[in-house]
């Protein structure tokens, strides 16, 4: 059922969109966790993007991704790749036709 059918019926207004990652994270300690994509993932919703602070971002499996920074062409991204965002950086993840799970190692920094 949907939220807009979901809030007729009930009455319940919705006062903002509910947002779900399209991802699952697990936590390592303060400044570093894993970030699972899985390869069903529908590629809409992998979207342009800033982070609140720069990051180290190792592959440590997955094949058919790739990462694009704002104004500049996609790159591949590899096992054992290390990748920095710079903070507020426009920025997606993109998905191929044949991905695989992509499993990345993220560092705040």
């Amino acid at each position: 059922m949907q939220i807009a059918s979901i809030c007729q019926i009930t009455g319940f207004k919705r006062r903002r969109p509910l947002v779900v990652n399209p991802y699952q994270d697990r936590k390592l300690n303060n400044n570093e966790f894993y970030r699972k994509f899985d390869h069903s993932i529908d590629e809409s919703e992998l979207v342009w993007h800033r982070d609140h602070c720069n990051r180290k971002v190792t592959v440590i499996e997955g094949t058919g991704w790739y990462i694009q920074h704002d104004n500049q062409l996609p790159e591949s991204l590899t096992v054992d790749g290390v990748y920095y965002i710079t903070k507020n950086q426009y920025h997606r993840v993109i998905k191929s036709v044949n991905a695989s799970t992509l499993i990345l190692k993220i560092q705040e920094l």
